[in-house]
């Protein structure tokens, strides 16, 4: 019955966390309700990005199975839902400090898990979010333009463009040309992201 109940509560958050009415990201502070690693939690279409010292963690998931999913009652039946994690890794690169800007009024509760260690309350929310000194001298800023998510590399006097290397682990990776220059696209076995 546990079983059943941690499952359906899981679940439940899944879906809030995903299907919400997407609206511009925010990031989410990790207050320990989440493992140590992750720094901010941003709500995506369809899916999660965790920001980390280190990188970024994707968790996408089949949006029509999503779709499904929403609305329904959770019975406890196996319900399936395909998902793709993938991660964008800054080789040799690791923030020394990790901070949201732009706070919001709002914050959020998580009380999702049975140990209390994981349980956080009043959790800010940010509009941007910078990692500082990934590399000597270099930053990465988050932030969105309407409804996409967007980050940039900002080289300080002292820094060296050279320097910045990012690895994608468990994911194709295809770089396209297009009139007016080349895109990245990024395909995974539940879509395309560009």
């Amino acid at each position: 019955m546990l079983r059943t109940a941690q499952h359906s509560l899981f679940l439940f958050g899944l879906l809030l966390a995903c299907v919400v009415a997407y609206a511009q990201p925010e990031w989410v502070v990790n207050r320990g309700q989440w493992p140590a690693n992750v720094a901010f939690q941003t709500r995506i279409p369809a899916g999660v990005l965790w920001t980390e010292h280190a990188g970024f963690t994707y968790q996408l998931f089949n949006e029509d199975e999503l779709n499904k999913l929403h609305g329904t009652r959770v019975n406890g039946d196996e319900e399936l839902l395909h998902g793709h994690t993938f991660r964008v890794r800054f080789v040799n690169g690791n923030a020394q400090s990790v901070f949201g800007q732009e706070e919001k009024r709002h914050y959020y509760n998580y009380y999702t898990s049975p140990d209390p260690a994981h349980q956080a309350s009043h959790c800010a929310v940010y509009g941007r979010a910078q990692l500082s000194e990934v590399y000597a001298h270099v930053d990465v800023h988050l932030y969105s333009a309407g409804n996409a998510l967007k980050y940039d590399w900002v080289v300080h006097p002292g820094g060296r463009v050279s320097d910045i290397r990012v690895a994608y682990d468990d994911v194709q990776v295809s770089l396209v040309h297009r009139e007016g220059g080349s895109e990245l696209v990024l395909h995974t076995s539940v879509r395309s992201e560009e």
